[in-house]
């Protein structure tokens, strides 16, 4: 019938709580979803958190916790947050969730054994990494990968 609208925000660095900056970020992607929705189309709306890199890891030894028990902590502000906030998003993903873990190595795995293409962009094989995702996460989705022409 129609196809299925995927939405998402950017994953936040949780480094920190959430603020105004974020809140603006996340609403606008929620009213577009119940746009959309209206509409009578098929919405997916992700949200979520990117709990790697240096920042992160430094604010966990500023407060005295490894990493992983540091993000644990603050996902549960991030998701009280998101529900604060009204959003309607249908997902909430964590970069340290074990179903992100494996569509990454997935990912990374087409990448490595020539799977993708010769000659495609970063952004095609970006859109690899995105199409595994969203197959994983909605049960399969329609997207063609177009060759770089440079």
């Amino acid at each position: 019938m129609n196809k299925r609208f995927y939405i998402t925000t950017a994953i936040d660095y949780v480094n920190g709580q959430p603020h105004l900056g974020h809140a603006y970020e996340k609403v606008i992607a929620d009213v577009i979803a119940r746009a959309r929705r209206s509409l009578g189309q098929d919405v997916f709306f992700l949200t979520g958190l990117d709990e790697h890199g240096q920042k992160v890891q430094q604010a966990a030894q500023a407060e005295g916790k490894d990493p992983q028990t540091y993000c644990d902590q603050l996902a549960q502000d991030w998701k009280a947050f998101a529900a604060r906030l009204g959003l309607t998003n249908d997902d909430f993903v964590r970069t340290t969730d074990a179903r992100h873990k494996q569509i990454v190595q997935a990912s990374l795995s087409d990448v490595d054994d020539g799977s993708i293409a010769p000659g495609l962009t970063a952004l095609c094989t970006l859109s690899a990494f995105l199409y595994n995702m969203a197959a994983a996460l909605l049960g399969g989705i329609d997207i063609t990968l177009v060759e770089d022409e440079h």
